[in-house]
């Protein structure tokens, strides 16, 4: 409460968002440190400034090494430079569960702009962890409000600043908001660790089946007894009873005849 006293800032409750006593809840605009921004379109060259694409949006991130080199110099591209810190959503897709989904710039970036397909937040970390802004982001709460006021052209759902700047977000205390994003950083490493174990782990069992078919092909799972009928003999058999086979089935539809 004291802090959004000293932004100057409304709190508002709506009845979907339920947080504790000591949070409160505010939209967005009131808490951005710039306004929003759109970023440029540009067409692809080679040897020109590098652009994102909106394949860099990855479950919560931004990756920036999904960039392509544009039709534009580092003059033109100056206003949509990526920092560390920002957070970027995306304006549009063809499935209502992506469009609006945002991504943080967790690292410091060669230099490289973002594309129009996202549009810019960025937020003064003293009073709001762009890290916390990202989880909270992707949550429920806020997919909800997103989703709801999505509009759809053509099949592709779409969102812009407007319907951006008035999401409500839940503000912790600043001491609080940092140890959520470290508990939350804690066990989804713990998670990671238990996906890469499994795959490990599926990994090793493949190539065991792999192994233990070898075996089986090679006569290696159990002992050889030099005594055992050759296999030869084994097929001689076989043919010689598939052979004689018809002949018996001939006769039984001749004495029914």
């Amino acid at each position: 409460t004291k802090l959004l006293a000293d932004l100057g800032i409304e709190p508002t409750s709506p009845p979907e968002l339920e947080v504790p006593a000591t949070w409160e809840v505010v939209r967005l605009c009131d808490l951005r440190s710039e306004p929003l921004a759109n970023g440029r379109s540009v067409r692809s060259r080679a040897g020109g400034f590098p652009v994102l694409r909106l394949t860099c949006l990855d479950d919560g991130r931004i990756d920036l090494g999904e960039r392509k080199e544009g039709e534009w110099d580092a003059s033109a591209a100056a206003p949509f430079l990526v920092r560390k810190g920002d957070f970027f959503v995306s304006r549009g897709n063809g499935s209502l569960d992506l469009v609006g989904r945002g991504g943080l710039v967790v690292d410091h970036p060669d230099p490289v702009a973002y594309p129009d397909t996202l549009i810019r937040v960025r937020v003064p970390g003293e009073y709001l962890e762009p890290a916390l802004l990202a989880l909270v982001w992707n949550s429920r709460a806020v997919r909800q409000q997103l989703e709801g006021q999505a509009r759809t052209t053509a099949g592709i759902y779409k969102v812009n600043q407007g319907m951006l700047n008035d999401v409500r977000l839940p503000l912790p205390p600043l001491e609080e908001q940092t140890r959520i994003v470290t508990e939350v950083e804690r066990q989804m490493s713990f998670v990671e660790a238990c996906e890469r174990a499994v795959e490990a782990g599926l990994e090793r069992s493949a190539a065991l089946r792999r192994s233990v078919l070898k075996a089986a092909f090679e006569g290696q799972l159990v002992p050889q007894d030099p005594t055992d009928e050759p296999a030869s003999v084994l097929l001689e058999r076989i043919r010689a009873q598939r052979a004689a086979a018809p002949k018996a089935r001939a006769r039984r539809a001749k004495a029914n005849s």
